[in-house]
């Protein structure tokens, strides 16, 4: 009887074994898929702090820390926020709106558009980034880019001048035209304002 008893308490006291459940699998998957995507966005060491403490936060959930997993999900919350208005790490929508703003960028865009620069032999129109204003030249892309030139294009026939950056810190680009002006096809731009559009890519 005292076998059975100090059997049954061995098997108590003995660790549970990790079971990699349906949701351990969604955890892990979305923790790497999230970190990744991070760390394109903001690549860098920014992607590389969002990262890590997104995959912090998952393991110390899947650890059932729940308590770990808040503050290190909060932490990269608040420096994710922080990221949106500082620095060169900022959306170009967010220095389109909140730096620049959007009255003043269209207003400029017009001008140049009345006074366009003369097109190379290739009949492409091009504005050299150090040229620009400095209220401008903000969205003209990081200073290590600054000898690109912003392209002045037509558009369907609708002239635009368009700031392409790709990926990086500053995410593929915004068209500028007259009031009015939409780009096509719609589905690959998201309205800023009015004649202001972000290119999202398709």
């Amino acid at each position: 009887m005292d076998e059975v008893t100090v059997e049954s308490d061995a098997q108590i006291q003995s660790p549970t074994r990790f079971q990699f459940t349906l949701r351990t699998l969604f955890v892990v998957v979305a923790m790497v898929a999230g970190s990744v995507g991070l760390f394109l966005r903001y690549y860098g060491w920014p992607g590389l702090i969002l990262g890590i403490l997104l995959l912090l936060g998952g393991w110390s959930y899947l650890r059932g820390d729940r308590r770990a997993a808040v503050n290190r999900l909060t932490t990269l919350l608040v420096f994710w926020l922080a990221l949106q208005f500082l620095g060169p790490y900022t959306s170009l929508r967010n220095r389109v709106v909140w730096i620049v703003g959007t009255e003043r960028l269209q207003q400029w865009a017009v001008q140049v558009l009345d006074n366009p620069p003369p097109p190379d032999e290739y009949g492409r129109r091009y504005l050299e980034p150090n040229d620009l204003p400095d209220d401008i030249r903000i969205l003209a892309g990081p200073i290590r880019w600054q000898n690109r030139v912003l392209m002045f294009e037509d558009d369907r026939d609708q002239h635009c001048i368009q700031f392409g950056h790709g990926g990086g810190f500053y995410h593929w680009g915004i068209l500028v035209g007259r009031p009015g002006y939409a780009p096509s096809p719609r589905h690959l731009y998201f309205k800023i304002a009015d004649g202001i559009w972000g290119y999202v890519g398709g």
